[in-house]
């Protein structure tokens, strides 16, 4: 992360509010690469619950809102902040609504409901796999899986660990070997799928 943080920090050549808030907002990888949702390769993994953006010259703070800090930062003038507060005799929030930072377009793209729609997949899937019960997953689910979040290796280190549950130990190798041809996030998770893979196919033979 702080790799692809220098990267988009060379990028700009006057550094803005908006352009803090497009750069915690960033999911690619390096090189703008798409590494899926929730990589931790990524600077905004989706999983954050909020991030502070600071002008510290002008006393103005913004504060994301939800959710993933992908919401709209609100602006506080902290001097207007400061002034008025010991007056204040009730819940009232000072904010500049003219600075308000807008929300993400991401929040309303078909990639944010890919994003949704995988986060639900996601925890049924491992939700059989670690059952003490055979439940058995609808292939149509297993392929709407790998298409919310195709980019990222997760996805199929989760169908491996499925596949591995039931049994199958070919289908189970065949994802865990196509986690790793994606972007892993780091040399100790690829050095657990290959040891994943290792495994079952010492078994097999």
């Amino acid at each position: 992360r702080d790799f692809r943080m220098n990267q988009l920090l060379k990028q700009i050549n006057q550094f803005l509010p908006e352009d803090a808030a497009k750069v915690l907002r960033d999911q690619n990888g390096l090189n703008d690469k798409a590494i899926g949702f929730t990589n931790e390769k990524g600077i905004n993994q989706l999983i954050a619950h909020h991030s502070v953006i600071f002008k510290p010259e002008d006393g103005l703070v913004w504060v994301s809102t939800a959710p993933y800090q992908l919401g709209k930062y609100v602006c506080y003038d902290l001097n207007k902040v400061f002034a008025e507060a010991p007056a204040i005799s009730e819940n009232k929030e000072i904010q500049d609504l003219r600075k308000t930072i807008a929300a993400d377009t991401f929040l309303t793209s078909k990639g944010y409901q890919d994003f949704l729609l995988f986060k639900k997949l996601k925890y049924y899937i491992q939700f059989c796999t670690k059952s003490a019960y055979e439940l058995k997953i609808d292939e149509k689910y297993l392929t709407a899986f790998v298409s919310s979040n195709e980019n990222c290796y997760y996805t199929y280190w989760v169908i491996g660990d499925y596949y591995t549950k039931i049994k199958n130990k070919e289908l189970a190798v065949s994802y865990y070997k196509k986690a790793l041809t994606k972007e892993v996030a780091t040399q100790k998770e690829a050095s657990q799928i290959i040891g994943l893979i290792n495994e079952l196919t010492k078994t097999v033979n």
